[in-house]
């Protein structure tokens, strides 16, 4: 191969878009929310973990309605996870603004799903969040707010 041809092929390489672009990270959706079909009331948990270089989650917690959606940051070590949630959004019966609520999460991952507990949460609560096979991007914000983002 001849050095005009091969300097070629490097500068085609180097300014490919291909290698501009960011590496898409690693998404899972893990949830157990779930609909009471008395009431029409929703329940439970979805998770959306980005683990990329920069772990992030997006949480919504549904009970009656669902709250969240926002991205936070996740700490990982191997197949251990953990994340704080901050509900600043939440309203009493009356309709005013209820006190912001904080929670602490740590997780186990595993290919099917994500076991969570809470230091903050009654004793011994823990919840099985079931890895979806097929998400749709952004699915987790839509049940808090609606839209892809919040």
């Amino acid at each position: 191969m001849s050095m005009r041809l091969l300097a070629s092929v490097v500068l085609v390489l180097i300014a490919s878009p291909v290698w501009a672009a960011p590496l898409k990270p690693d998404v899972r959706v893990y949830g157990s929310a779930w609909v009471d079909e008395e009431t029409g009331d929703m329940h439970g948990m979805e998770v959306e973990l980005r683990m990329g270089p920069s772990p992030s989650a997006v949480v919504t917690w549904c009970e009656g309605e669902c709250h969240g959606g926002k991205v936070i940051p996740v700490r990982r070590k191997g197949r251990k996870i953990s994340f704080t949630t901050a509900w600043n959004d939440l309203v009493d019966q009356n309709g005013r603004p209820a006190k912001s609520l904080t929670t602490r999460y740590e997780g186990d991952l595993s290919d099917e799903a994500l076991v969570l507990r809470s230091p903050d949460r009654p004793r011994r609560w823990r919840e099985r969040l079931r890895r979806f096979a097929h998400p749709r991007p952004g699915q987790t914000a839509w049940l808090a707010c609606g839209k892809p983002e919040c």
